[in-house]
């Protein structure tokens, strides 16, 4: 019998619904007949014990010492590979620390060294707590440029937004809307479409997709009369992308890109800046969103939501957007393995 498709789910920020999501989303997947894949956590084996006994949920939770172990024991238990003392179970909800930082990028560390030996074919990554890591030293940006830094990736790393919908690609992330106008180049562009234009052969489309760029400016720029990016950076990036044969068309007024009729042209949205990308998303399926990053050596998915230190000992968090994260790792990888 072929093995199934393996995936390492990091641990997240121990305080924030990271426990539950993955408790939630396994009693899912366990049980769908469509889900041939299995994935372990990286975590603790009590402490997920003990949070599943919070929650009421009677599942059990199956210490495993190696990747292939995972494959026998999905179905009937959450597989969980130990890389934390038993004491850490008293890690309290809610309350986030620099403390956990050790075992956070341990978690994620670990994931990477087995997607990287392909040990597993993907990784998952529950949320993590930026401000309590950086208070413990952690030296980057976020989660995606740490994954970059770990898996040294030779391209950038690109962040996808993706739902049953819609795929967009912001590209400009964590910026405000000044520096976007004054730091988007041609390069920016150009770099980030190839990393797509590569990045969906790989694992979402059999032929070359077809990218639709948003304008910058209301109506894209309006021949230059309400602004001049399109004109002197959208424009010659998109020339230079269709002499390399990327399907790339645009740009396109961003108010009229989203709605269904448009969205049947095109296999991602290729936008300016973060919101830009992010509310046509979100509006579109608010709960099964999935960040995908494009760009590294490995498969990563993630949910498309953070901690939520303020409902992690409610237990009411929706494992919905993991769940979907998880079922897109498993297709990127057939796709790939195909």
């Amino acid at each position: 019998m072929k093995a199934p498709l393996t995936f390492a789910l990091t641990m997240g920020d121990p305080a924030g619904i990271g426990a539950e999501i993955t408790i939630k989303s396994w009693m899912h997947l366990s049980r769908d007949p469509n889900y041939k894949g299995c994935l372990f956590l990286l975590d603790s084996p009590k402490r997920l014990e003990k949070i599943a006994r919070m929650m009421n949920y009677k599942i059990t939770i199956q210490p495993i010492q190696n990747p292939n172990d995972a494959g026998g024991v999905f179905k009937n238990a959450l597989p969980v590979f130990p890389i934390i003392n038993d004491d850490f179970e008293a890690v309290t909800l809610g309350i986030p620390s620099p403390d956990n930082g050790e075992f956070i990028l341990k978690s994620i560390d670990m994931a990477c060294q087995y997607a990287m030996r392909g040990d597993v074919h993907g990784i998952i990554t529950n949320p993590i707590h930026k401000a309590s890591l950086k208070e413990a030293g952690f030296q980057f940006a976020g989660h995606t440029d740490y994954l970059q830094h770990v898996c040294k990736g030779k391209d950038r790393a690109v962040m996808l937004l993706a739902n049953d919908y819609l795929k967009a690609v912001p590209i400009t992330v964590h910026q405000s809307l000044l520096s976007v106008c004054q730091q988007l180049t041609c390069d920016d562009i150009i770099e980030t479409a190839r990393i797509c234009h590569q990045g969906f052969k790989k694992y979402f489309t059999n032929k070359p997709p077809v990218i639709y760029v948003t304008g910058l400016n209301p109506h894209a720029g309006e021949q230059g009369h309400m602004g001049s990016e399109e004109q002197d950076i959208i424009i010659p990036a998109i020339r230079q992308l269709q002499l390399e044969n990327i399907h790339v068309k645009g740009p396109f007024a961003a108010d009229s890109m989203f709605h269904e009729d448009s969205r049947k042209n095109y296999d991602l949205a290729l936008c300016m800046y973060h919101d830009q990308a992010l509310i046509p998303v979100k509006t579109l399926d608010f709960r099964n969103g999935v960040n995908v990053t494009l760009g590294l050596p490995i498969i990563r998915t993630s949910p498309d939501h953070g901690t939520a230190h303020d409902i992690s000992d409610k237990f009411i968090a929706d494992g919905a957007s993991l769940t979907a994260a998880i079922k897109m790792a498993y297709q990127m990888a057939k796709h790939k393995n195909v």
